[in-house]
């Protein structure tokens, strides 16, 4: 195995951030409406389950009032 060939299979090894971390992203790209940007989470696999303490809203919530 040469140089760029270990190179690539140690990109290939990095760990991806969990998606549950960007879970209150998506509650608060919902909540502002910003559709592409919940899309673009939903298809990284950011789970839609935050929801805020006071209203006891989540990302669906908003995404119903939108529309």
């Amino acid at each position: 195995m040469d140089a760029l060939e270990a190179d690539l299979e140690n990109e290939e090894e990095v760990e991806k951030p969990d998606p549950a971390l960007k879970a209150p992203d998506l509650y608060v790209c919902a909540k502002e409406n910003q559709t592409d940007e919940v899309l673009a989470m939903l298809e990284e696999g950011v789970p839609p389950f935050y929801f805020d303490k006071k209203t006891e809203w989540t990302a669906l919530h908003w995404a119903s009032v939108h529309g």
